[in-house]
């Protein structure tokens, strides 16, 4: 019997916090562990006296994904040979690279249910994920690489920290910190991110988690570094009123109402549908105005062009009394906003919104029969920190017809703390104007 004597020097460090005042969250914040004061170590690297262990760089670490069993080597040619060249299957041979791509994403993305995982590892082999029809978001998108890869469209994985696990850095690994997969397509030139994890996303778009900031290309031939910042998501929400004389019933206010949410905020309505139903859904427009507001005709189109954003649509009047001399009007029937989102006097934090601003509201108007303008709120137009964006309201009338323009634009979506007083002052301005109301008077 051998022995063998081992000793080792162990040196211990204690780092300690005192007097830390406790944390209090706020809203529009993204992920409030951000920013509590803690030390995070990452272990990158060991050394024995001989060799080190682990590593510092992207490039060894790619290499390494590339490798595993569990990832890489599942979504080559040679390691996805038992799908039986399904991707072949689902597009015709002469569809070019986009249309296939769109017909192997639809058939993830409609035919799957995604299990909840926080991992970037596959749970199973791709030919048994593609059998039960049931994965991971990760086992989800690397069979979606996997098969387009089949149409030999150039697909790689992205790897990348959702906002509840906060930010990864940009300048070395830290792979406990990544917890998300989507596919990168290149076609004709153009870059696309796909998840095929939920039925209800389009195709080219990523949930709003996904906007984090810093993500990794794995890949042998263009992997780098790609960053997901909301601040250059596009999400315009539209809204055009038509109001016209009635037939019968002088000094009646009644007309038409259509609004076109962004595409996220049609994801919400997709999502509220998907749960409670589109009668359920509806009935709470309707319920949410004023009962001075009867609601007739409500409908919503493009509920399934998942590509395209919702448009809800309805016929409306204004229930008033008979032979009144004056009628207060607010032309801002569905106001971008009804109170003012940051009420707080201070913040400590920045504010973190889902994504940019942007809010148009178009109004035409008949003036009511037999009446006519008293007053009327007055034009305005104001920049938000020189070009970070601004508000306006136009609005004139020529005797028999007001037109009113509302545009409400911010062109990031991340402020810091400094802003916010400048920041909660213009909202309060956009919905004190919002409010203001025409005053028709009635002809002698």
């Amino acid at each position: 019997m051998g022995y063998v004597e081992v000793r080792s020097e162990v040196i211990n460090h204690t780092w300690v916090t005192k007097d830390l005042p406790p944390f209090k969250t706020e809203q529009l914040l993204d992920h409030p562990y951000n920013y509590m004061d803690r030390i995070e170590f990452h272990l990158l690297q060991t050394y024995d006296k001989r060799d080190n262990h682990g590593t510092v760089a992207w490039g060894t670490i790619t290499k390494e994904l590339l490798g595993e069993e569990g990832f890489g080597l599942a979504i080559t040619p040679e390691g996805s040979t038992a799908l039986n060249n399904i991707g072949e299957r689902i597009s015709a041979p002469d569809d070019d690279n986009r249309t296939a791509a769109k017909k192997i994403y639809s058939y993830i993305r409609d035919n799957f249910t995604c299990k909840p995982d926080d991992d970037i590892y596959l749970t199973d082999n791709l030919y048994k994920i593609n059998k039960r029809k049931e994965g991971s978001v990760q086992d989800l998108n690397l069979l979606l690489v996997a098969l387009l890869r089949q149409k030999r469209i150039n697909a790689s994985p992205v790897i990348l920290s959702t906002t509840e696990y906060g930010t990864n850095p940009a300048s070395y690994p830290v792979l406990s910190k990544m917890n998300y997969v989507v596919c990168m397509i290149k076609t004709g030139g153009d870059t696309t991110f796909l998840d095929a994890s939920n039925p209800l996303f389009g195709f080219g778009k990523l949930p709003l988690n996904c906007y984090n900031g810093h993500a990794r290309v794995i890949s042998d031939h263009d992997s780098g570094s790609i960053f997901f910042d909301k601040d250059a998501i596009r999400e315009q929400r539209s809204t055009s009123v038509f109001i016209v004389n009635p037939e019968k019933g002088k000094g009646q206010i009644s007309g038409s109402l259509e609004t076109t949410p962004g595409y996220f905020g049609s994801l919400d309505i997709r999502n509220a549908i998907k749960k409670a139903g589109v009668n359920a859904f509806l009935k709470n427009i309707t319920q949410s105005y004023s009962p001075d507001i009867t609601i007739d005709n409500i409908g919503i189109d493009s509920v399934k062009k998942l590509e395209d954003p919702v448009k809800i649509h309805f016929d409306f009047s204004f229930k008033q009394e008979a032979n009144q001399d004056i009628i207060y009007f607010t032309p801002i029937i569905q106001p971008s906003l009804s109170e003012n989102p940051f009420k707080a006097a201070k913040r400590k934090y920045p504010v973190e919104m889902p994504y940019p601003v942007d809010e148009l509201y178009v109004l035409s108007m008949e003036i009511p029969e037999g009446f006519m303008v008293d007053e009327l709120p007055k034009s305005a137009k104001v920049a938000y920190n020189g070009n970070e964006g601004f508000f306006e309201y136009m609005i004139q009338s020529n005797g028999s017809n007001i037109q009113l323009r509302s545009h409400v634009k911010l062109n990031k979506a991340t402020f810091a703390a400094e802003d916010y007083d400048s920041l909660r002052d213009f909202f309060s301005y956009v919905v004190k104007k919002q409010s203001e109301q025409i005053v028709f008077k009635k002809k002698k």
